[in-house]
């Protein structure tokens, strides 16, 4: 690829081969790599971001275009996600009647009502626990690393925003993001909320909150 060195993430967790924001490199011949190294781990999903200007190589490939994030790179340049299923079940919505749920919500969606909410806290890494199983419950048939007790505790020691809503003690609700430096932005994550706590504006507030911390490490 032109000399030119990547990284790439192998994401066990989610049985894909993913590759974030590469720069200085030929777009055809890195989605060619990407593909053939899916293979080699079996796994069954490439997942690729990236600047906009690079699609037409990356499409060239087969990678599907899957959407763009306007503004993504501090505000001046779109990123594009592209997908490539090595299984062909990972092409394919897996509840497309829960999709259709969710655009059904969006598309009826009414204004906001202002909501007294508890406040939220910066996740702590005694958090943890309480983090994985709010997760764990809300996420059962997607995996994710975040549903790891030691995982979700060396984020949060290594500075990765999390925040969390407590009731009695208890996580019952919570959000954190993944940090992108390079691009000066970040991909909210972890959105999570116990089902007798939801229509309370919780997550609004998190995110809220959350954005306010993200601002503060720039």
């Amino acid at each position: 690829m032109d000399g030119a060195t990547v990284t790439v993430n192998d994401d066990a967790y989610s049985d894909r081969i993913r590759c974030d924001h590469p720069v200085a490199c030929a777009a055809e011949p890195l989605g060619r790599a990407l593909i053939e190294a899916a293979r080699q781990r079996h796994r069954g999903r490439v997942v690729l971001l990236a600047r906009s200007g690079m699609r037409p190589g990356f499409e060239a490939c087969g990678m599907t275009h899957e959407a763009t994030m306007p503004g993504f790179y501090d505000g001046r340049e779109d990123c594009d996600v592209f997908g490539y299923a090595i299984d062909p079940g990972r092409g394919r919505l897996a509840e497309p009647a829960a999709v259709g749920e969710v655009d059904e919500l969006i598309a009826n969606a009414q204004p906001t009502r202002q909501r007294a909410t508890p406040p939220t806290e910066r996740g702590a890494t005694a958090d943890a626990e309480g983090i994985t199983a709010l997760i764990a419950d809300t996420f059962q048939h997607y995996p994710t690393p975040t549903g790891n007790t030691a995982y979700v505790a060396e984020q949060i020691a290594g500075g990765i925003p999390f925040r969390v809503v407590r009731d009695g003690g208890d996580v019952v609700a919570c959000a954190s993001a993944d940090l992108v430096r390079s691009a000066c932005t970040a991909e909210l994550t972890d959105c999570a909320t116990r089902p007798d706590q939801r229509g309370r504006g919780l997550m609004q507030a998190l995110l809220g909150d959350l954005m306010d911390d993200l601002r503060r490490l720039r």
